[in-house]
């Protein structure tokens, strides 16, 4: 239908969100669906505000859980520790990134994480060409990780270049098939694929004159994606886990760091920072590292703090929340 209310998203997300509901629904009981048409400064006066609140997010808490698996699988599969795959899944799940995006915000993209992961970890064994299904799914979830199979195909060394080809061009082909029943309404192309959202990664410009301009972050992620390609084929005293996580962390860090971003889009960086630096053998760049972090969450912290829209900081504190 033509009318009605805009949904911004791709179609997986859209199913996710009714899946979370008809799973809330179940869990919440009677009262739910009244409670969510209400306005929320009413919260205060719900009884039934703690359970509310776990029924919405408890299909993305589980899914956080599961992607913490898939991390512990994916450093076991790539450096056989258990100890250092056991501490890249407590990186991801018991750090504020994760605990505010996740549990207190409720924020979906862990569903784009998730699927993202299991096909990371599907690329890296036999089953290689399954990954791009797992891919498309991320892609039909938010459209972002289609610069994360770029950034993790271009460090991939362990494959060949028409493998690499093949996954690419098979999660775009099986992107596009997940979009093709909705082409054809106007809605879905006004509202999902001409959305604000899809663009404000399209922000940072260069000026070239009066009437010119130039992209600054695509200019930027082919120069991330070229590094990854380099050190992938000439690095041989790292493992190919950490070039991949690496070729991530500093793609995905160059998209919020030029980008207009919300505090909870952080998450994006986590998994590939616990991968990378738990595969990180040098104590010198692990040092580095657990600086540059330590600074980051400080500066993390104070935008949540100053952040203009109060229900993403302090006003998460106050009981209408």
């Amino acid at each position: 239908p033509e009318a009605g209310p805009k949904f911004n998203y791709p179609p997986v997300h859209f199913v996710l969100a009714k899946l979370q509901y008809s799973v809330a629904s179940v869990i919440a009981g009677d009262g739910f669906v009244e409670w969510l048409n209400t306005d929320n400064t009413l919260d205060a006066f719900e009884s039934n505000i703690s359970t509310y609140m776990l029924a919405v997010k408890i299909v993305i808490i589980f899914t956080a859980l599961a992607s913490a698996q898939l991390i512990y699988m994916l450093v076991l599969a790539g450096m056989k520790d258990k100890h250092k795959a056991v501490m890249a899944a407590a990186l991801w799940l018991f750090n504020p990134i994760t605990l505010y995006s996740v549990v207190v915000m409720g924020q979906n993209d862990v569903f784009s994480i998730f699927f993202f992961l299991l096909g990371w970890y599907l690329l890296q064994g036999k089953r290689w060409y399954v990954s791009t299904i797992l891919f498309a799914l991320a892609i039909g979830t938010k459209f972002y990780p289609i610069l994360w199979v770029t950034f993790l195909l271009s460090a991939s060394a362990n494959h060949t270049v028409k493998q690499r080809l093949l996954v690419f061009l098979g999660t775009i082909l099986s992107s596009a098939l997940l979009l093709l029943p909705f082409l054809s309404s106007l809605s879905f192309r006004t509202a999902v694929l001409q959305s604000s959202i899809n663009d404000r990664f399209l922000i940072p410009q260069v000026t070239l004159d009066y009437t010119e301009s130039i992209y600054l972050i695509p200019i930027l992620l082919v120069f991330v994606a070229s590094i990854a390609v380099f050190f992938a084929k000439n690095a041989s005293n790292a493992s190919i886990l950490n070039r991949q996580a690496a070729a991530l962390f500093v793609g995905n860090s160059i998209l919020l760091g030029f980008s207009h971003f919300h505090p909870q889009w952080f998450v994006w960086l986590v998994p590939f920072w616990s991968i990378y630096f738990v595969s990180t053998n040098r104590d010198d760049i692990k040092h580095f590292v657990a600086l540059a972090s330590g600074i980051v969450v400080v500066l993390w912290t104070t935008i949540i703090i100053l952040f203009r829209d109060s229900f993403l900081s302090w006003g998460l504190l106050v009981p209408f929340r």
